[in-house]
């Protein structure tokens, strides 16, 4: 298959990825390595790309300069302007470097861009959600520990989730890492796929050994976080 893989980072396959970058990266790898036609669509990077496979086709765009003209609006406003148009200016020229129409498979990243390549190219592909916290269900102990978010906060939510959603409506699939998301849109083309753990890498170790190899205490309260 001929798969697109769409990014927006400028990281994909360099030392500085993120959590959504290191996964877009580990799918391109396993899609090569599997014998399929994979090119990678990001923003430029200084960095090498030393972690793609040898067969991954990159193509790099230029970033857009910075937006002077946002920088007296409130933070999360101003943040959804340089956003929005960050991704616009990568959807406006993409065509002019890639032939989408030739690709088996788009596979979109992002939400915003997703929402711009579907309303500008009648782009339908597949997209991944990785970070809808508004389908994600409020615990009791979390709704009241939060703070009453403003109107401007609730305006700024509101506009996020419903290009979100009209995206995960319109496209022929949706990847979620959790039920939530399936539980959240009912009727939409969703399936769950969670975060993979790479069993060559990672393997169980029984637990009372686990904590006397990292001289951790028995009795010892634990918190751990991954991500």
């Amino acid at each position: 298959m001929r798969i697109i893989e769409v990014a927006t980072s400028g990281t994909i396959g360099t030392s500085l990825m993120g959590p959504v970058s290191t996964v877009t990266c580990e799918l391109s790898n396993r899609f090569a390595a599997r014998g399929h036609d994979v090119t990678l669509v990001d923003f430029q990077s200084e960095a090498r790309r030393s972690h793609l496979h040898p067969a991954i086709r990159v193509v790099e765009l230029t970033n857009p300069p910075a937006r002077p003209s946002s920088e007296g609006a409130p933070g999360r406003i101003r943040e959804l302007i340089q956003t929005w148009s960050r991704s616009y200016r990568f959807a406006r020229y993409l065509p002019g470097q890639i032939d989408l129409a030739r690709a088996d498979i788009v596979h979109m990243h992002s939400p915003n861009l997703g929402f711009l390549l579907q309303r500008m190219y009648s782009i339908n592909g597949i997209y991944t959600a990785h970070t809808p916290v508004w389908s994600m269900p409020e615990t009791d102990s979390n709704a009241g520990r939060k703070r009453k978010p403003t109107l401007r906060g609730r305006l700024y939510s509101h506009f996020v989730a419903e290009v979100e959603r009209k995206l995960i409506r319109s496209s022929t699939l949706t990847v979620g890492l959790g039920t939530y998301l399936q539980e959240a849109m009912p009727g939409s083309a969703v399936t769950t796929i969670p975060n993979g753990l790479d069993l060559g890498t990672w393997a169980p170790v029984e637990r009372t050994a686990a904590r006397r190899a990292l001289g951790i205490d028995p009795n010892d309260f634990v918190v751990v976080f991954t991500g």
